[in-house]
């Protein structure tokens, strides 16, 4: 084989292998495209599906005592809640202590997302103050502070 042959040839097969490469490319692109086709497609059947079963405002059952009102934000209703007044709710219903209570609240209450019409839990500037003993024996509150990690 002539030196001339040779060149054709590594020539040729290069040529193969930047269109098997350039093939590739192409299909993984094209699989890409369909891939965030697909997600798009499923964010608008997600926001269609939420919009068509936006019942407004959520409420927490058995809390009807520490609810507040009812807020809007943007022109959707969403229930607000005093989260002492949940505190008391689960202290003199359910016989919880305190520290069980906010542990019940920050677990069950507070980590719960239920959808963009998830309540509010209005927490106060002032510690939270346990009225039980002072309604037993009307001597001094008990004063415990409630600390909430916010990101903002």
């Amino acid at each position: 084989m002539s030196r001339d042959q040779e060149w054709w040839e590594t020539q040729d097969g290069d040529e193969a292998w930047q269109h098997q490469q350039m093939q590739e490319a192409l299909r993984r692109e094209e699989e890409e495209r369909a891939a965030e086709q697909e997600i798009k497609e499923l964010e608008d059947d997600l926001r269609k599906w939420d919009e068509e079963h936006d019942d407004g405002a959520l409420f927490v059952p058995n809390f009807d005592a520490a609810l507040i009102g009812v807020g809007v934000q943007f022109s959707r209703e969403i229930a607000i809640y005093d989260y002492d007044k949940c505190l008391d709710v689960l202290i003199d219903r359910d016989g919880m202590d305190v520290e069980d209570a906010i542990d019940y609240m920050e677990y069950n209450v507070l980590g719960a997302y239920v959808g963009k019409s998830t309540p509010i839990f209005l927490i106060r500037k002032e510690p939270y103050q346990d009225d039980t003993e002072t309604k037993q024996d009307n001597t001094e509150k008990k004063q415990i502070t409630v600390q909430l990690e916010f990101n903002f």
